[in-house]
């Protein structure tokens, strides 16, 4: 967009208008654009205008009466679409969930101590967090996390894990 939103008072309007516009998750009309922004018809309007000339990366403007919406842009759509139709993970199951806490505490660990520690043969649980990348087997055979887990778990490095209790740490043995 042309201007600069923190000193040209049409960029600046265009700007929150495109901002309160982003967040609405249907169209707006004007009169509640307006009225969220305080603009009066002919400053909203060229407001408008500026950003129907400049939309927001990927995005395109259409205007259908009063009613206003943001949309995708023809020339980013398909790029989107294939995006929205790719198959979605599904969520771990328990297992898997203790899996990746096992290793995460314990690693470098071997199946064996999984199970030992889980009481329970672990294949299916192992095989889950192994086929989508958030645990590995060193040079060792043993398993042990990857960046995916880091990513998965929102944290930058194992020590941002969060200490275990004493009982926590008695389960693991």
């Amino acid at each position: 967009m042309e201007g600069d939103p923190r000193t040209d008072t049409r960029a600046a309007a265009a700007h929150i208008v495109g901002v309160l516009w982003a967040s609405a998750s249907q169209g707006l009309t004007v009169k509640e654009l307006r009225a969220a922004v305080g603009l009066s018809r002919e400053r909203f309007e060229d407001a408008y205008e500026l950003l129907r000339q400049n939309p927001p990366l990927g995005l395109a403007v259409q205007r259908h009466g009063d009613e206003l919406r943001l949309v995708t842009a023809p020339e980013v759509c398909s790029s989107v679409e294939r995006h929205l139709n790719s198959p979605r993970p599904v969520a771990l199951s328990n297992a898997a969930l203790e899996v990746l806490a096992i290793v995460a505490y314990r690693q470098p660990i071997a199946r064996s101590g999984i199970e030992h520690i889980r009481g329970s043969a672990s294949d299916s649980a192992i095989a889950t967090p192994l086929e989508r990348g958030l645990i590995a087997h060193n040079p060792h055979h043993l398993f042990v996390t990857t960046r995916g887990f880091l990513e998965f778990a929102g944290i930058n490095d194992l020590a941002d894990l969060p200490q275990l209790g004493v009982s926590e740490q008695l389960e693991l043995t």
